[in-house]
Order: structure tokens, then C-alpha cells, then sequence
């Protein structure tokens, strides 16, 4: 009952409270104690400073549902940096002060994995101007898209979700102008855009963003913005060449081995976050790993090529059942998609088929609202059509070896 013995609930509402209408004259002088209300009914806070504690719950539950980001684009004049660069010249702009503290966030948040994307209305030629300024904390290498442009910021960020395989619902916008992110709202309702403050605000605004990026939990996270520096290399590569010359140009390496402890943070990544290449929609409690390693095996799949590393990319959970071996679960992370990784992952339950003395392999879909990927390999395999609820098809291990997703 003694909420003012709780002074956690004091510090969160006191960082939202700005006091009265005019922020400064509050009850009691912008005093978010009310001796009455406690004497009479044992409610310590004025009115307006529980409506801000609410505020900030509220705001910091909903952030703490929300998937973290997985690309944050930022608007560069009057955000990341003070000033109209093309008015006043790249090396006048301001980087100082809280602009560098939003550098050295936007840094952080990129080495937890979170990519990096400049969107501003600028010619290309004067942002690389600011960010070559020495003291520019943020490189053009650092963003994994550099969009310099005039036309609108929702069709740019489209493009740029399209570019990076990504859903927009896995974007954090940032602008100062309110404009331009009711824009975004309106046209793109999945990106989250938030308006960035004045840099008298920018320091305390920072702070409360902290729930929507973590700190890095796994080996794959830090190096996700190095990965699409190395997917550049690969277009180049695509470009050139025919797919199949392309897919023996990659020297592509998979390594599939039986899930450790030590490889299950990262596993549970890939339950929460894959959303295009899954046989079926996680569950909602939660548990859909743990109840894959009880009822059978669970590998994982890591990959690597010429041009780099992708990480721990993909999971498999098999169970024997007489002379059939079922697909429990198959799941890849979108990075490594058309690059052949699928035609390994199926020859290895080819020979897992063989080892376990099965006969034949069944693999089951069900329809979810981004799972097409995932459908189109089933559905070619036999499967029925990739737009019915559910898939089915049960095939030998020598049609699973000899299968190219690329001639279908």
C-alpha cells in the first residue's frame, strides 16, 4: 500500500514528469507528492504525475512486446546531425554534443545486430561530405543502406525493406520532422516512426529507447551488419553469371551438427524471430523448442562462403516413426535463402533418412502470413499447392537429393 516507499515507481514516473501544463508549475510546485490524497485515500502521487507514470509503463510494456528492431533509419539534417547540410554546407553542419551521443547509440545498437540505414533528403554527394568530417563518428561503411534522395521516405523505405529481405514491421524510423514520420505512419502503419526531438531533448530521448534495441545475445547478432556488407559483394557476383554458375562461384559450406546448450540462445532466436522460412507458426507459450528436443532430435545448421560467414543460420528437428522420418520443424534464417542452402538441408535429411534405416521423408506446412518460402519448397516437393492451408508430401531420400528448388 505504501507506494512511496517504492521508489523505483518514483524514478520512472519523475523522468516522464515534466510538472504542470507549462512544464515548470506543477501541484506544489511541479512536486509529484500529494500529502492530501495520501492522508485521504493512501495515494501519494498528484493526478498528472500517475498519468505519467501510466504513460511511461505503458510505453515501455509495449516496447518490450515489440520484436527489436532490425533496422533503424535515421534522417540526417536537424538529427543526426544539427543543421540543413545542403543550405549551409556539409562542414558547418553541428556533430557535437548530443548528435554524438546519437552516433555513438546508433553505433552500439549496430554491433548488437541491428542494421543501420541513412534516409535523408540531401544529394548523395553532400551526406558523404558530412560523414567524411573527421569528427564524424558514423562512416558511409557504416550503414547498410545510404539513401540520399528526394522522393518520398515511405517508398524509400520499401525499397530498402525489399533490398535487405526484411519486413517493414522490423523497422525503427527516426526524423525530426513530424511531417515526414505522419507519413510514414500513415502509409507504412508497420514501420515504428518515431519524431526525434529538439538537441535540447535528444539526450533524455535517448534514454527511453532504450527497451526497443538489446544488447547483443549471441555471436550472430554483431555480425549481422557485417553479413549485408558482404551480400554487396554477392550481387556483384549474380550479376555476372547464370544461378547455378553463381551458387559453385559461392564455395558454399554448410556444417549441420546436433544442438549443445552452448548453440541454444541462438536457437531460440531463430523460433522467435523467423517468420518467412517455417513450416508453421511458432507457438504462443513459447516452448516449441524444448518440446522438439523431447519428442526428437534437433540439429542445427550453420554456413559459410567465399565472401564471409553467415553464422548459425537454420534448425531442423526430426523424429523417426517406423520407416518414416518426420520433419517436426525446418527453420532458416532469411539471409541464407536462394543460395543453395536449402538443397544441402535436404540432402542431409536424404542421409539422416538413411542412417535412421527410413524409408521416406514426410515434410507438413501450414499457411502463415509470411511463410511463402518455406510452402513454395513443399509444395514443389510435392506438396499440393503453396497457397492451401496445409502442405503434405512424403518423398524418398533420392528425390530429396536430386531436388533444385532454381528448375521448379
Amino acid at each position: 500500500d505504501e507506494l512511496s516507499g517504492l521508489p523505483g515507481i518514483a524514478v520512472l514516473g519523475r523522468d516522464a514528469w515534466t510538472g504542470g501544463p507549462d512544464g515548470t508549475d506543477g501541484p506544489d510546485g511541479g512536486d509529484p507528492f500529494d500529502p492530501r490524497t495520501e492522508r485521504l485515500a493512501h495515494l501519494p502521487f498528484t493526478p498528472p504525475f500517475q498519468a505519467a507514470v501510466a504513460l511511461r509503463l505503458a510505453e515501455v510494456v509495449r516496447a518490450a512486446l515489440r520484436p527489436a528492431p532490425k533496422v533503424i533509419a535515421v534522417d540526417g539534417d536537424e538529427t543526426l546531425w544539427s543543421g540543413v547540410a545542403g543550405e549551409i554546407g556539409p562542414e558547418a553542419v553541428d556533430l557535437s554534443g548530443p548528435r554524438a551521443l546519437l552516433a555513438r547509440k546508433l553505433l552500439r545498437w549496430r554491433e548488437a545486430g541491428a542494421l543501420l540505414m541513412l534516409l535523408s533528403n540531401n544529394d548523395e554527394e553532400t551526406v558523404r561530405a558530412v560523414l567524411d568530417r573527421p569528427e564524424s563518428l558514423l562512416k558511409p561503411e557504416h550503414f547498410s543502406v545510404l539513401d540520399a534522395g528526394w522522393a518520398p521516405k515511405p517508398n524509400r523505405l520499401a525499397d530498402a525493406a525489399r533490398a535487405l529481405n526484411l519486413g517493414l514491421d522490423s523497422f525503427l524510423f527516426l526524423d525530426d520532422n513530424p511531417a515526414e514520420i505522419g507519413k510514414v505512419r500513415s502509409v507504412l502503419p508497420q514501420v515504428l516512426a518515431v519524431t526525434c526531438p529538439p538537441v535540447g531533448e535528444l539526450d533524455a530521448f535517448l534514454g527511453r529507447l532504450w527497451p526497443l534495441v538489446p544488447a547483443p545475445a549471441t555471436a550472430e547478432d554483431a555480425l549481422r551488419a557485417r553479413f549485408y556488407d558482404q551480400e554487396r559483394a554477392r550481387d556483384a557476383v549474380r550479376e555476372q553469371a547464370g544461378f547455378e554458375e553463381f551458387l559453385a562461384r559461392l564455395d558454399l559450406e554448410v556444417d549441420i551438427r546436433p544442438l549443445d546448450e552452448d548453440d541454444v540462445p541462438r536457437a531460440g532466436q531463430l523460433v522467435r524471430r523467423t517468420n518467412q522460412f517455417t513450416l508453421r507458426a511458432r507457438s504462443a507459450d513459447g516452448g516449441d523448442l524444448a518440446r522438439w528436443r523431447e519428442r526428437g532430435e534437433v540439429w542445427t545448421a550453420s554456413a559459410r562462403d567465399r565472401f564471409g560467414d553467415y553464422g548459425q543460420i537454420g534448425l531442423l528437428a526430426v523424429r523417426a516413426d517406423g520407416d518414416r522420418l518426420d520433419v517436426l520443424a525446418w527453420l532458416m534464417s532469411c539471409r541464407a535463402l536462394g543460395r543453395g542452402v536449402e538443397e544441402r538441408l535436404l540432402a542431409w535429411l536424404a542421409d539422416r533418412a538413411d542412417e535412421l534405416g527410413c524409408a521416406k521423408v514426410r515434410l507438413t506446412a501450414e499457411r502463415t502470413p509470411r511463410n511463402a518460402p518455406a510452402r513454395r519448397i513443399v509444395a514443389a516437393l510435392g506438396g499440393g499447392d503453396q497457397d492451401d492451408e496445409r502442405l503434405e508430401t512424403v518423398a524418398t531420400p533420392d528425390h530429396l537429393r536430386t531436388f533444385r528448388s532454381w528448375q521448379q
